[in-house]
């Protein structure tokens, strides 16, 4: 007789893995659910981790006993010393989406054996249709698939669209012109409807064009809206980052903040900033890997609830698997804006533009690296400045906001106006 599939060995692994190393429970949420696990014990275990993870409690060998004690399930499991050697069964915790992987296909084969003997039940029986059998035989396969996360019915999606709707209708009450967060720029938000969820923004521009402090500002005006954001650098430190949202606040300049000595009336305003940003959500990561962006993205989204991200920049991303910079550069792009459709948030991805589209030669965008890029993306802008006519002496520079692509509406170029000492941006002076 045939073994039901299984691997107990590989369950207490996967739990071992995530009592050494909580972190890890980030790289692997998307593929296991409670009840991929054969052994019961291992299903409360897991069952409890995840309802700690959920609201946010610190997980340990001891909080996690004292939770599974309070549900009287401590006992069940073998007592504290079985989650003790659970950690000790793990070779290393860093094989944890491996474990993953052997216990979520045990988990698919068993529920293909069930659904087989239900099919088997309904082949036999001749009373019934046989279209509306091979209809109900199809879609129990069909529903095991990991793919599988959404009704697309119909009505499933009428639903959603209702939603949409209850969301626009709430928001025009309160006042707000769009469905989404609003950018800051009303030009923008009119053909855009403002950072929803799910888009993918690309904002290009030649070195030194002033591509992150354009991005800063709709950060800046996200964070006033009291939105959850993170912000990943792999150009500018985390002090650097912060002084450029002070001064883009408060129209001053962030060496100026960061040397720290200024006249009473600025220092008022450089407080203010560092207050205002104290109350924020926010946070700054330097990070340069693509797939340890990726997962700390989604912890931020499960932990703090973040609804926009800002990466700076595209061409600086490396990969451990990927040397070829055109092949990394296509495959993080198209990884981030399918990331920003599954978590239903918004990506803003800084990019470099090519020496050729700088000339006006390039077609497109001309993002620097792939073609990808602008593919990948639900709106793409990019940022120009004419160096020629501009002096270090100038308060204020002209700036062209170029919208290149927008899968929601209308492209052509904004005018606007750049500060050359604190980065703010404004429509009109």
């Amino acid at each position: 007789m045939k073994t039901i599939p299984n691997s107990t060995e590989t369950e207490m692994c996967l739990l071992g893995s995530l009592l050494l190393d909580p972190q890890a429970i980030f790289k692997i949420i998307d593929i296991i659910e409670a009840k991929d696990f054969y052994s019961g014990k291992h299903t409360n275990i897991y069952q409890t981790y995840q309802e700690m993870f959920v609201v946010g409690d610190q997980i340990d060998l001891a909080t996690l006993s004292e939770k599974l004690r309070v549900k009287n399930l401590l006992d069940g499991i073998g007592g504290v010393s079985y989650l003790v050697g659970l950690t000790n069964t793990v070779p290393t915790a860093s094989n944890i989406i491996s474990y993953a992987k052997i216990v979520k296909d045990k988990s698919l084969r068993r529920q293909l054996l069930v659904a087989q003997t239900e099919n088997e039940k309904e082949i036999y029986d001749e009373e019934k249709n046989i279209s509306k059998v091979l209809a109900t035989a199809q879609d129990r396969i069909y529903q095991i698939t990991p793919l599988k996360s959404k009704s697309d019915l119909v009505n499933s999606i009428m639903a959603e669209l209702e939603m949409v709707q209850a969301d626009y209708s709430a928001k025009y009450e309160q006042g707000k012109k769009t469905i989404g967060y609003s950018s800051g720029f009303e030009k923008i938000d009119d053909v855009v409807d403002g950072l929803q969820a799910g888009h993918f923004w690309v904002v290009g521009a030649w070195h030194g064009t002033g591509k992150s402090s354009f991005v800063l500002n709709i950060i800046h005006s996200i964070l006033e809206q009291g939105v959850p954001v993170s912000i990943f650098s792999n150009e500018m430190s985390q002090t650097q980052i912060l002084a450029k949202l002070m001064g883009i606040r408060n129209e001053v300049s962030s060496m100026k903040i960061l040397k720290g000595k200024n006249d009473r009336e600025i220092m008022q305003r450089v407080d203010e900033a560092k207050l205002f940003l104290k109350q924020t959500n926010l946070e700054i990561h330097i990070e340069f890997e693509i797939e340890k962006i990726k997962m700390q993205i989604r912890k931020d989204v499960y932990t703090r609830g973040v609804k926009v991200v800002m990466i700076d920049y595209l061409q600086k991303i490396i990969s451990d698997e990927i040397s070829d910079e055109t092949t990394l550069v296509s495959v993080a792009s198209k990884a981030l804006s399918n990331l920003a459709q599954e978590l239903k948030i918004t990506i803003i991805l800084l990019s470099q533009i090519s020496n050729d589209a700088q000339k006006g030669a390039g077609a497109g965008a001309g993002f620097k690296g792939s073609g990808t890029i602008e593919a990948s993306a639900d709106f793409a802008l990019v940022l120009k400045r004419d160096k020629t006519k501009e002096t270090p002496m100038e308060e204020w520079v002209e700036m062209k906001v170029q919208i290149t692509k927008n899968k929601f509406g209308l492209d052509g170029i904004i005018p606007m106006w750049f500060h050359l000492k604190s980065g703010k941006v404004k429509k009109d002076l």
